[in-house]
């Protein structure tokens, strides 16, 4: 595998961020001892399937244990389809989200959280205090201020033929189900663990609102078939 920083990922998110995860990670990961690709999505159980398969960052002497016993590696270099390409005998899976349920989380963890380092984030792509930020603004401006987090999980794809060419994909709103398809396939546990346990904010988005996720997200909700929330 090519893991070379100059090259992480052909087609790069655009991000308004001098310093961000999407511009050192592919988003890929490849286990050739399980013939197995995961394309990574955010907002979608990554850090519980990371931690799982062992693919977050090395700890402890158990996560040595599922880095080794899966074997997932970032593949670099290479864009989705090629990735796809290059394996096409391995099951591949992600997990997706209803975008505006995906929306609220995010404006949740960037501005109700608490977290220093998500305002921080923040407060560079709007250039201004995180507490003056509210829904609405946050949902115009998904298309023009940009970061991988909101960025459409149509883009983490391998799309070919207007087809998303992924073997399975599981769904946040029925995840415990889903997910036992993977788990089988991967030789796992069928229960993820929870991680990134963010703080429940409720929030009732006006229709102007839903309207402008639907126009981000449009892509997302032809190819995932997500029913239009307007």
């Amino acid at each position: 595998m090519n893991e070379s920083p100059a090259m992480i990922r052909k087609t790069s998110f655009p991000c308004s961020l001098r310093k961000c995860g999407c511009q050192t990670s592919s988003f890929i990961w490849v286990s050739k001892r399980k013939k197995v690709i995961y394309f990574e999505t955010p907002k979608a159980a990554c850090s519980s399937i990371k931690d799982h398969l062992g693919i977050s960052q090395v700890k402890t002497f158990a996560d040595r244990c599922r880095s080794w016993r899966y074997g997932f590696k970032m593949l670099t270099g290479v864009t989705p389809l090629e990735a796809i390409e290059m394996h096409p005998r391995f099951f591949s899976f992600t997990v997706v989200r209803d975008p505006v349920a995906r929306t609220i989380s995010n404006y949740s963890m960037f501005t109700q959280s608490g977290h220093e380092f998500r305002e921080q984030q923040i407060e560079e792509v709007f250039g201004k205090p995180f507490e003056t930020i509210d829904f609405p603004e946050f949902c115009r401006s998904l298309g023009t201020r940009s970061n991988h987090h909101w960025a459409p999980y149509v883009d983490y794809f391998p799309i070919k033929d207007n087809t998303i060419q992924i073997d399975h994909i599981c769904r946040m709103e029925s995840l415990s189900r889903d997910w036992a398809v993977v788990a089988q396939k991967i030789g796992c546990s069928p229960t993820l663990p929870r991680a990134n346990k963010s703080k429940s904010v409720k929030i009732h988005p006006a229709k102007q609102d839903l309207e402008n996720i639907v126009a981000h997200f449009s892509e997302d909700y032809r190819l995932l078939g997500y029913e239009h929330p307007v």
